[in-house]
């Protein structure tokens, strides 16, 4: 795998598990796991799910632009505190 700006991940498949290392731009490794096949899937799930939820956000952010921002502030949105319950939940799982 290439280095990239920003560090780079490296995943290798060895003795029927899944390892995954972070190096940053330094060679430093930052993160070094051993998954079973279903904790990648998982893992995998997680990210996918997450990663939909900022593209998301980064739509909806572009069409607010154009939206007075006190309507925001007045409708008492709790949506980002959800947010973090449920990212707190899905990284709990994934630890056990």
């Amino acid at each position: 795998m290439a280095e990239r700006e920003g560090g780079q991940w490296n995943v290798a498949v060895k003795n029927k598990a899944v390892h995954i290392e972070r190096v940053s731009e330094d060679g430093e490794q930052l993160f070094d796991d051993v998954l079973d096949p279903d904790e990648a899937r998982q893992l995998g799930e997680l990210l996918t799910k997450h990663a939909g939820k900022v593209g998301e956000s980064e739509q909806s952010d572009e069409s607010d632009d154009d939206q007075d921002s006190d309507e925001s502030e007045q409708s008492g949105d709790d949506s980002e505190d959800e947010q973090s319950d449920d990212d707190e939940k899905s990284e709990k799982k994934t630890k056990d």
